[in-house]
């Protein structure tokens, strides 16, 4: 992935010095102390799949700026983290990119708050499926995730933190899939499905 973000970088026409200094800035915020999910491995593997699975995409520097950047700013106490994190990029590249391509990574990162598709397309659907990879992992990893969320909001007292996950994780469940694309089902609608069951079981214990 940073191999990737630095080819992207200069072909955009940002200088060797200033790519080390974003480079540097992102690796910070996503190694903030309050992170456990939400860190750079969670970016990794996210762009793994999407790189994986795109293909030779005109989005791809468009899918790989929205990936790295999509959490950049994450606060739990905060609504706006994704807007925040939009901000980040566009401060870091809005003057290298045309005013569509801000548009399309605007709605690409927005959409991450309720994984709401703006553009009906393979690039930004495979965009939102690997943001939630996480759901069809194996048992243990996902168990280790939503640990890692709780954490993430240890400032939540405990039944208010089961209330509201319950809701999320019912939100996903209730959609026809949880995934937009045929790949993703195929591969981890069941076993997502059965992580968000099971998590629901435990937080009602």
């Amino acid at each position: 992935m940073k191999a990737n973000f630095f080819e992207i970088a200069r072909i955009l026409g940002h200088r060797e010095s200033l790519i080390d200094i974003i480079y540097d800035k992102i690796f910070l915020k996503y190694s903030e102390p309050h992170r456990f999910y939400h860190t750079l491995k969670h970016i990794e593997k996210m762009w793994k799949n999407i790189s994986d699975m795109v293909g030779n995409s005109n989005k791809f520097s468009l899918l790989l700026l929205a990936t790295v950047y999509h959490d950049i700013i994450y606060d739990t106490t905060s609504s706006t983290n994704e807007e925040d994190s939009f901000i980040e990029l566009e401060n870091d590249f809005g003057k290298l990119l045309l005013g569509h391509e801000l548009d399309e990574l605007k709605n690409l990162i927005i959409g991450t708050k309720n994984h709401q598709l703006y553009e009906p397309c393979f690039e930004h659907e495979l965009f939102l499926d690997s943001d939630l990879l996480i759901l069809g992992s194996e048992k243990k990893e996902y168990i280790e995730y939503a640990d890692s969320i709780r954490k993430e909001y240890s400032w939540v007292e405990e039944t208010t933190f089961q209330k509201e996950r319950i809701k999320v994780l019912e939100s996903f469940l209730n959609r026809k899939n949880i995934y937009y694309t045929f790949q993703m089902q195929r591969l981890h609608e069941e076993n997502a499905r059965k992580n968000l069951l099971e998590e629901i079981k435990s937080l009602k214990g």
